[in-house]
């Protein structure tokens, strides 16, 4: 490898760590994606064992909550995209959640296995770098 070789694949290099900085920051966004889901899904849960009236906190936000009752269990309003929200019994609700949930895990799971060819380009490119710069 010349000098020109080495500073072409230092370039490479950079910019495959950067993609995984990159990878990184949207894993931590799909995780907090998952976990939202999760609890959403079990809050759909146990809304479907209480009955109407029960009482309950709700968040409005800046970890403040208001007490209200819920007077009507079986519904419950969903965000469908775009800003638009309908109003859908707990089961549909359930599962468009639970829809979400399994595309988000799949995305999840292709982004690890990118992560992973692309760390393994980054260890054989920092390998290879190195040993030319020793030589």
């Amino acid at each position: 490898m010349n000098e020109r070789e080495f500073q072409e694949k230092y370039v490479q290099f950079q910019l495959l760590k950067q993609q995984m900085e990159t990878l990184i920051q949207e894993k931590q966004d799909i995780d907090k994606k998952i976990e939202e889901l999760q609890i959403s899904m079990y809050a759909l849960e146990e809304l479907s064992k209480q009955k109407s009236g029960v009482e309950s906190w709700s968040p409005i936000g800046s970890n403040a909550f208001v007490q209200g009752q819920i007077n009507n269990v079986k519904e419950v309003v969903i965000g469908i995209g775009a800003g638009v929200f309908v109003k859908k019994d707990l089961n549909d609700a359930k599962k468009i959640i639970h829809s979400r949930l399994e595309q988000i895990i799949e995305t999840n799971n292709e982004l690890v296995m990118y992560a992973q060819k692309i760390n393994s380009l980054i260890s054989d490119m920092e390998t290879e770098l190195q040993k030319y710069a020793g030589d």
